[in-house]
């Protein structure tokens, strides 16, 4: 009768090997979470134009008054570029809060310290304006263009 033999393979791990490990998964955390706020900003942005360009189409008319009874173009796209900013600073404004209550249930979960960033969540409001203003810019570009008497007869 022959026996096969197994081999027996023996890990040590020291606390150098595990320091390295816990840092390589702390290098990997914040990447992964600059990944899916990339996610939401595009996402977001796609939002803003979208409902953007659904008031253009629906205020076609008003935009039609306002340049028979002397706006400018310019005076057109500030109106609607105010509006874009707005609602990318609300959602940023919403977004924050919501954003470091699930960071401190996260670190509670996982057992690690909360730390609050200042620096990281002011720069966070500014690009959720600065997304605002970008998704902004074609839909306000478009109102501007509308032509008045075209617009006056739009229903």
């Amino acid at each position: 009768r022959s026996r096969a033999r197994e081999s027996v393979e023996l890990l040590v791990r020291t606390r150098g090997s595990l320091t390295a490990d816990i840092i390589d998964v702390s290098v990997q955390i914040p990447v992964v979470v600059t990944g899916i706020a990339v996610i939401a900003r595009v996402v977001g942005a796609i939002g803003i134009a979208d409902i953007m360009l659904v008031c253009v189409t629906v205020r076609t008319r008003a935009i039609g008054i306002m340049k028979a009874v002397g706006a400018r173009n310019r005076d057109i796209m500030e109106l609607f570029l105010l509006e874009a900013t707005l609602l990318g600073a609300g959602g940023a404004f919403l977004g924050l809060p919501l954003g470091l209550v699930g960071g401190w249930a996260a670190t509670r979960y996982a057992e690690v310290g909360f730390a609050f960033a200042p620096v990281w969540s002011s720069l966070a409001v500014l690009v959720g304006v600065l997304v605002g203003v970008l998704a902004g810019l074609y839909p306000a570009w478009r109102a501007a263009r509308v032509d008045p008497i075209d617009a006056l007869r739009y229903e």
